[in-house]
């Protein structure tokens, strides 16, 4: 009897220490970093649906992205959305960014799974017959190896801060800048001139704001510099604020790099060698009507969807500036996919038009 009161008493003990040693130690991860905690800390929920495809599958035709060293200052997009297709826009962007620059390699990286008929058929397949496109797709859950971002779980890091699509996409196209440095563009904008005269280190803005549709570093010193103040900013940020209260994760970087909130005054003599760029070289105006792309010469992309129009047009009027930038700078594209009898040009297929995830 006296035995067995000592061996529950001892069993007590160790279990009070193993209590307080966790408690403890959780306490200690918490306060370094938020993202470290485990999922049962925080209130059950669902993963986005914009990120519900990221897990790893079999049967994926396309390789990891991660395989092979790519080639310096190459061009990259990603479809972050759980689709499986592009839509006519996406491709019209894509081929203009190829067609702009022949002697670079354009890689356009998936989050989903796709299967070979995805890729046999449709826009992709006829991207794929450029010389100089390739399509990839990524590991989510493993994209950060070997980054700063190293020791963190993407998918629980945007799952537990709920985060939208625009800084999932940030996150993803700022570890790609590290990974491989080269020029990220997004999939609503069309590239009209070569992006190489802007200099080895920059970012664009979307009309009279700061925007991450295209971000230019070189591989180098100075392009890691860059990507690592931006994850150290993220970390800091993501510390005082799971859920990343602030707008845009790439500006509140830059807005440290540059110590100013004021985008006209982001110059490369301001910035440490890196420029934010104006309307100088992208304009928004591809609503309007009845101009001819040598109209607007100088300009070297347009930003495709702004206020006006939204993320869900499925038509432009063939009179449209947007027609005519698509009839010469994606013309694979738009002669096989967007140009059809009537007024307007089809921007997706009809089949998708009523199921769009919002990018």
């Amino acid at each position: 009897m006296q035995q067995r009161k000592y061996f529950m008493k001892t069993f007590l003990v160790l279990a009070l220490f193993s209590i307080s040693y966790t408690v403890t130690s959780l306490y200690i991860l918490y306060s370094q970093n938020k993202s470290v905690l485990p999922a049962f800390f925080y209130a059950k929920d669902y993963i986005p649906e914009y990120i519900s495809c990221s897990h790893p599958k079999t049967g994926n035709y396309l390789n990891l992205i991660d395989a092979n060293p790519k080639p310096s200052n190459s061009i990259f997009f990603h479809e972050t959305t759980c689709v499986n297709y592009l839509r006519y826009r996406d491709a019209c962007s894509i081929e203009s960014a190829a067609k702009a620059h022949p002697e670079k390699q354009v890689y356009v990286i998936f989050v989903s799974s796709l299967k070979e008929s995805d890729c046999k058929s449709g826009v992709i397949a006829e991207l794929a017959t450029l010389p100089n496109v390739h399509f990839y797709r990524m590991d989510l859950k493993n994209y950060a190896l070997n980054t700063p971002l190293d020791n963190v779980s993407l998918l629980r890091l945007i799952w537990l801060g709920k985060w939208n699509n625009m800084k999932t996409r940030e996150l993803i196209k700022a570890l790609t800048l590290y990974k491989f440095s080269g020029t990220v563009i997004d999939l609503d904008v069309m590239v009209v001139g070569n992006l190489d005269k802007l200099g080895d280190a920059w970012a664009s803005t979307d009309g009279d704001s700061f925007g991450s549709s295209i971000i230019s570093v070189a591989r180098g010193l100075s392009g890691m510099y860059y990507s690592r103040h931006f994850f150290r900013t993220l970390k800091q940020n993501i510390a005082k604020d799971l859920a990343l209260s602030v707008e845009s994760p790439l500006k509140a970087s830059l807005q440290l790099l540059c110590n100013t909130t004021n985008i006209t005054e982001m110059t490369r003599e301001q910035c440490n060698g890196f420029q934010v760029y104006s309307s100088e070289f992208f304009s928004a105006k591809t609503h309007s009507s009845n101009l001819k792309p040598s109209a607007t010469s100088g300009y070297l992309g347009y930003y495709l969807w702004n206020e006006l129009y939204g993320n869900h047009t499925a038509t432009m009027p063939k009179d449209s500036l947007y027609a005519n930038l698509a009839k010469e700078y994606c013309p694979k594209i738009y002669s096989k996919f967007m140009d059809t009898e009537g007024e307007a040009i089809h921007l997706e297929k009809l089949s998708e038009s009523s199921a769009l995830v919002e990018k």
